[in-house]
């Protein structure tokens, strides 16, 4: 079992020793999806900005909310959850459409979650050029150890996406019905986790359900240090938990199919 394990820890680094092949395809996968259009990728900017907007002015007095704080509330929580789900929804088929390039070679199997995961980081920093000038527009200031805390929490929502990516993709390309599944999911865990609405007077059951959305702290982790709250600890525990869990379970589910990936595609 530690020779496969080890087997499985070296695909990994040599997936990550492939990155100029998921660099170069990452990039391209964002230019072929907006070639023709003229403002090319900022596209999906311009939609996310417009969703901002909207909601936080329609949403703002329906939830008695702060009119600063409460459109920021919104932008950080909704950039955070498209690179979530945007990453969680690719990812169950990340390896069935790299099924032209397994047939051809031995690749590593991480370079295409490498691939994806590259790729909706180029997306959220496309989307993140939003909030400083929110910030500006709005008067508000999270200070510096604010913006560290907040990107230290990013990198564990982009190191936590790997795993999971890996490992939904893995179970997606032996089970091909699990795919509309995690959609479903994603769609109604959209409207559990407090991204247009605020963790306030949500009842027994809907406290319970919050406390049950994994979702949720992960968000914590990067928005509450840019909205000047203390150090989110019990959302950093939880999310690590979360985390280590995700990457032991991915390596034991990826060293017992390793051998019959191919055999799936």
């Amino acid at each position: 079992m530690k020779l496969i394990i080890k087997d499985v820890i070296q695909d990994v680094i040599d997936g990550a020793k492939s990155y100029e092949f998921w660099m170069t395809f990452g990039m391209n996968d964002i230019k072929a999806k907006y070639r023709r259009s003229k403002l090319g990728q900022w596209w999906i900017t311009l939609s996310v900005a417009l969703f901002i907007l909207v909601i936080g002015a329609l949403y703002q007095g329906i939830f008695n909310a702060d009119s600063k704080t409460y459109l920021v509330y919104v932008a950080i929580g909704y950039i955070i959850w498209l690179f979530m789900q945007d990453s969680i929804g690719s990812g169950c088929l990340v390896i069935a459409q790299a099924k032209p390039f397994l047939l051809q070679k031995k690749w590593p199997i991480s370079t295409f979650i490498y691939r994806l995961v590259y790729r909706e980081i180029l997306i959220f920093f496309h989307h993140v050029v939003l909030v400083p000038p929110l910030f500006l527009w709005l008067g508000l200031w999270p200070g510096l150890i604010g913006i560290f805390y907040s990107i230290l929490g990013m990198l564990l929502v982009i190191f936590t996406s790997f795993w999971i990516i890996f490992l939904l993709a893995i179970i997606s390309l032996r089970f091909r019905d699990f795919s509309p599944i995690i959609q479903s999911l994603l769609r109604m865990a959209f409207f559990a986790t407090p991204i247009i609405w605020q963790e306030r007077n949500l009842g027994q059951l809907g406290e319970y359900i919050n406390l049950l959305n994994p979702f949720g702290y992960f968000l914590k982790i990067v928005r509450e240090p840019l909205l000047g709250n203390s150090f989110p600890q019990q959302a950093w525990l939880v999310s690590s938990c979360i985390s280590v869990g995700l990457l032991v379970l991915t390596l034991c589910v990826f060293a017992s199919t390793n051998k019959r990936i191919q055999y799936w595609l």
